[in-house]
């Protein structure tokens, strides 16, 4: 369905970005918090523009998002099926790109015959290697794990809409892989 609908931008600078770091009271609660995407309002923005359909749209996508005069260029931060609009960001470092914790649910992963690795976790961390699209390796990213999801918590803010999938690796075995 192609539906005319809006583009707005959020700038890097918006208060949406400088919440206040809640106290949780477990370690599951915090690493959902920081892995909850944000949500954004027409009056979060500035209306830039117009699109000619919402399919033609995913997150991380540069093009079709300009509208001419920016510095940087335009990426999707968000999509609101709903309301049919459309959120951009300026510059591939945008807050609205980057990710501190990726949530992912166990039947979004594939598996191999590791299952007995994920099952004796506990929900305890461990310090795995994750490689992107198999060119960036990230060392040192923390990987929970329970029976209906998997957390990746990130020693940094990354922008993983950059890749189409990741693999995961412990002690040089190979334990997922993830399409983003």
């Amino acid at each position: 369905m192609k539906d005319k609908g809006q583009i707005v931008e959020i700038l890097a600078s918006s208060s949406l970005y400088n919440e206040d770091v809640l106290n949780f009271l477990t370690k599951k609660e915090e690493l959902i918090w920081y892995s909850t995407p944000k949500t954004y309002d027409l009056f979060d923005g500035i209306l830039i523009g117009g699109h000619q359909g919402i399919e033609n749209f995913k997150l991380g996508q540069r093009r079709k998002t300009s509208s001419g005069g920016h510095q940087l260029p335009l990426y999707v931060i968000s999509i609101d099926q709903n309301e049919n609009r459309i959120f951009v960001g300026a510059g591939n470092n945008h807050p609205g790109l980057l990710v501190k914790v990726l949530r992912i649910l166990k039947k979004d992963l594939q598996l191999e015959d590791t299952d007995t690795f994920f099952l004796n976790n506990n929900f305890e961390p461990v310090v795995v290697k994750v490689y992107f699209d198999e060119e960036y390796l990230l060392d040192n990213v923390k990987l929970y794990y329970d029976k209906e999801e998997l957390f990746l918590e990130f020693p940094e803010s990354i922008n993983i809409y950059k890749y189409k999938n990741a693999s995961i690796y412990h002690n040089e075995t190979f334990l997922a892989t993830i399409n983003i």
